[in-house]
């Protein structure tokens, strides 16, 4: 049998005060094939190159993915914003049309919490993964941010739908 989540996971954990429970359903499984990734080449801690990136598209495409959300980090040491994930997924998707390698690239970030607020909330709607409602937001590595409820919520409230990434990194989801 799986552990019981603790306490900090449960989604009514992290609603914003006076905002209503809202069913949790997964992207459609049309729409992310495969998991987001870091597969734009030099922007951030994923493929270093072109070739480096057209070879995970390569074995993704061979496990049967048509598909992939490409999800460099929006952090304090990665600065990318909508323009270079842009220019990326159009550096990627021009690389596999020459190679003849079809494969379907699209736009995404994964945000650090601490950049929400440097990038504004405007900017936010142009990082959603493939322009969807949802925003990938990375958990808090160190000391949990005591704000998170509230700036989750306030997301929430601007009708972005979210998925945390790596929480088992998050010191405040080991409670």
């Amino acid at each position: 049998p799986r552990p019981p989540r603790p306490p900090a996971c449960r989604p009514h954990q992290i609603r914003a005060p006076g905002t209503p429970p809202r069913p949790v359903t997964p992207p459609e499984p049309s729409r992310l094939r495969e998991p987001p990734r870091h597969t734009l080449p030099g922007i951030d801690d994923g493929a270093a190159t072109i070739e480096e990136a057209v070879d995970l598209i390569r074995a993704a495409a061979a496990a049967g993915t048509t598909t992939m959300v490409a999800t460099p980090h929006v952090s304090p040491r990665y600065q990318n914003d909508p323009r270079s994930i842009a220019e990326g997924v159009a550096a990627v998707k021009s690389r596999l049309l020459r190679e003849g390698i079809t494969f379907d690239v699209r736009p995404g970030a994964e945000i650090a919490i601490p950049q929400i607020a440097d990038i504004g909330l405007e900017v936010l709607d142009h990082v959603r993964l493939d322009g969807g409602d949802w925003l990938l937001i990375e958990s808090p590595f160190k000391t949990p941010v005591d704000a998170l409820p509230g700036i989750l919520g306030a997301l929430q409230r601007r009708g972005h739908r979210l998925i945390l990434a790596h929480p088992e990194r998050c010191p405040g989801f080991h409670r």
